[in-house]
């Protein structure tokens, strides 16, 4: 687990969100995938104040979903997306970093089209890493009750425990068999994680939703790279550190684009960077 960049401070608020350092700390580790009591070891607390601190998160976020608490979190900056993104991921970015530099740096006129068609490359090459990566690491596949479940579960991200089990007419038990089996089978600890891996393996779908954001996202970082290639005023290494910022920039917001795609969310998120953008114009 790679913690260096979580940058903590003893007291964050945001939209009226207030989390302590123990409740920050708390929610980005549980981000990074680390269970109850793996987080008490950490922070060498008991598991009892581990308890009470997961408890004021929710009070604090009024929902006891965590996916819902962590997509806020992401959305008033309390998480920021690039904390997040895994070593995999950055190799592929520096490497295609070096190829878009050593291409158009030296061009006078760049053509769009192709500059595009390498962006494309580039996140595919993302997602094929990511799955031989995954798949590698996996030690037993979901049976189909249990990938029936995680699409039930994706699709109705807003449900609550009781809800789910009314309607699937399941006993809590058997629903906490099936949580605890496709954790383990995905090497996860939350349900966070185990979305974000799952379409990493293409067990949940990006087909209904993936053109629609990639060429929203395309564009935009095509806009961007034309003004770190272009603008004199940099230094080449200041150009290949902000192309490759964009590069991440562009996996990560297709990347929660899919595992927020409720309606509502959906449209936040592919609105952040626009909004960001215009403030910059």
């Amino acid at each position: 687990m790679d913690i260096k960049h979580l940058n903590i401070k003893k007291d964050t608020s945001t939209n009226n969100i207030f989390l302590n350092q123990l409740e920050l700390l708390y929610l980005r580790l549980h981000v990074h995938n680390l269970n109850d009591a793996e987080i008490s070891s950490f922070l060498d607390i008991d598991n009892k104040k581990t308890t009470k601190i997961k408890n004021n998160i929710k009070k604090k976020f009024k929902t006891k979903n965590w996916v819902e608490i962590i997509l806020e979190a992401f959305n008033v900056g309390l998480l920021l997306k690039k904390d997040f993104v895994e070593d995999i991921i950055k190799e592929v970015a520096l490497k295609h970093t070096e190829n878009i530099f050593d291409t158009y740096i030296n061009a006078k006129v760049i053509s769009n089209s192709k500059l595009k068609q390498d962006l494309i490359e580039f996140y595919v090459s993302c997602e094929n890493e990511m799955l031989e990566y995954r798949k590698n690491k996996q030690k037993f596949k979901l049976v189909k009750e249990e990938i029936d479940f995680m699409k039930y579960k994706y699709e109705h991200q807003c449900l609550q425990t009781r809800d789910i089990l009314k309607h699937l007419n399941i006993k809590f038990n058997y629903l906490k068999h099936i949580d605890e089996n496709i954790f383990k089978k995905l090497g996860v600890s939350n349900w966070f994680n185990a979305f974000r891996v799952a379409f990493q393996l293409n067990i949940l779908d990006k087909s209904t939703y993936q053109f629609l954001k990639i060429e929203k996202e395309l564009n935009y970082t095509l806009k961007k790279l034309n003004e770190i290639i272009m603008f004199s005023g940099l230094e080449p290494y200041e150009k290949k550190l902000m192309i490759y910022s964009e590069l991440n920039e562009l996996y990560i917001a297709i990347e929660y684009f899919y595992l927020f795609k409720n309606p509502t969310t959906t449209l936040s998120l592919m609105n952040s960077r626009d909004d960001l953008l215009s403030k910059k114009a």
